[in-house]
């Protein structure tokens, strides 16, 4: 995903990131559609961890981390 502009300033309290659209279903739709294995949950949750550790690295702390706002076309 590309991050194309960082807005920042007195006017807001937190940066705001502009970033690239990609279209696919939450989290969420994913995981009401079928189960998933072991192996596909454990897949996804490395993909999550490793986008977190990369924001934390760019000094950038995501607060909201929930099914419905996560889009799973990311973890593919």
């Amino acid at each position: 995903m590309t991050i194309y502009h960082i807005v920042t300033g007195s006017e807001v309290e937190f940066p705001w990131l502009v970033m690239e659209l990609i279209r696919g279903g939450s989290l969420q739709d994913r995981l009401e559609q079928v189960p998933l294995s072991p192996a596909e949950a454990a897949r996804l949750g490395r993909g999550v961890l490793a986008g977190l550790r990369a924001a934390h690295v760019a000094d950038i702390e995501h607060r909201d981390i929930e099914p419905w706002n996560a889009y799973f076309a990311l973890w593919r």
